[in-house]
């Protein structure tokens, strides 16, 4: 007779029901069959582990794994079959399920945010476009994003500000017109607080930055300047830009996965990411950039994907060879020598990177790169 298995629902262990000892208990003391003795006792979870804790655990003890299930794992392959196995499981499905939900649902109020970034902007109307209560659309947006709603929209307008008073060439006076501040004391004591210093102070401090020369650039600084077709594409979020190589190696890969689940391939798709902040402004932790892919369809957004267009026009094309660590100084170069000495200012759109080699099949130090600032004339005092 065949031995009945099953997988504890908690962390993915075989279970054989004919073997007690390793089965859970339920609130009433009899056997459960669904979880084993080390996550389910007395009709509850032992620990309250993450789904990543719970593999960290067993992939410690492989041995202890392997001892149980007359298996022969090594811990880097009991780890990539607990990757693949616990995300089905009874426990995590429907965490996974939900946080994928509310994953776009963060998405959409971001992308909504920034569209609309010096409108009148207030919770009753966030959170219907959420389609939560307020309280919890409230407790949703800092758990996912660390930030209450009211301090992120303050914070973006004035890093949004900061980039303004850097690149752009006005006065702090025509800044305010573009935004919702009421008078110019109330800006520059809203600035002064966020940064540290008033608007001229930081203005002069940052210029005096050093910064490398950006060896692309060495010879040819002049950019390309294209007019270009309107972009849509699938996108992930990434939280840190501070990420390594191997991460960004790692997203890509995530993306090809998503794609060919949802997307008709085209030679026309290309890697792509949108950095929605300045890093040398921004701080790292909070930096929203998007690495995603453009496609010629649509594709509903899903989970940690979004699905954005980036818009038509004209945008001055500069080419970056090599890995990325040169890149903040290319765009310091960008903003503050090439753009403020150009007839062009940047318009009120994102800039985004098109990635023509990318790790996935390149050395790092053969990468290709395209950097796309949307521009527009400007007349010259």
């Amino acid at each position: 007779m065949e031995i009945e298995k099953r997988y504890c629902q908690s962390c993915g262990m075989p279970l054989d029901i004919n073997q007690e000892e390793l089965l859970g208990t339920n609130g009433d003391q009899t056997k459960c069959d669904e979880y084993c003795a080390y996550c389910y006792q007395n009709g509850q979870y032992t620990v309250d582990y993450s789904m990543k804790k719970v593999i960290d655990v067993w992939v410690e003890n492989t041995d202890l794994f392997n001892n149980h299930v007359h298996t022969q794992y090594t811990p880097n392959e009991l780890r990539t079959v607990l990757n693949k196995r616990l995300p089905t499981l009874k426990r995590w499905k429907q965490k996974i399920d939900t946080e994928n939900i509310y994953h776009e649902i963060i998405n959409r109020i971001k992308v909504y945010i920034n569209s609309h970034l010096f409108d009148m902007l207030n919770t009753e109307q966030l959170s219907k476009i959420a389609g939560l209560s307020k309280f919890h659309f409230l407790r949703i947006f800092k758990e996912y994003t660390g930030e209450s709603i009211g301090v992120y929209i303050q914070r973006i307008r004035l890093e949004y500000i900061a980039h303004l008073l850097l690149t752009a060439n006005l006065s702090l006076n025509n800044i305010m017109l573009q935004t919702n501040y009421q008078t110019k004391h109330s800006l520059s004591k809203a600035f002064k607080k966020h940064f540290g210093l008033s608007p001229s102070d930081y203005k002069q401090q940052y210029k005096q930055q050093p910064y490398n020369e950006v060896p692309i650039l060495s010879e040819k600084r002049l950019p390309l300047i294209k007019n270009i077709s309107s972009l849509s594409m699938i996108y992930r979020t990434i939280d840190n830009t501070c990420s390594t190589m191997k991460a960004y190696k790692d997203i890509w890969k995530e993306l090809l996965s998503f794609a060919e689940s949802n997307i008709t391939k085209s030679p026309e798709n290309r890697f792509i990411s949108v950095s929605m902040d300045d890093p040398l402004i921004t701080a790292y932790s909070n930096c929203r950039f998007l690495i995603g892919l453009t496609v010629n369809q649509k594709v509903k957004a899903k989970g940690k994907f979004g699905m954005m267009e980036i818009p038509a026009g004209h945008y001055a094309v500069f080419k970056y060879e090599g890995d990325y660590s040169s890149l903040p100084d290319l765009y310091r170069y960008i903003y503050l020598t090439w753009l403020l000495q150009s007839e062009y200012r940047q318009k009120n759109t994102l800039s985004f990177e098109l990635y023509i080699k990318t790790p996935i099949e390149e050395d790092y130090n053969n990468l290709l790169t395209e950097i796309y600032i949307p521009i527009e004339k400007t007349t010259k005092k």
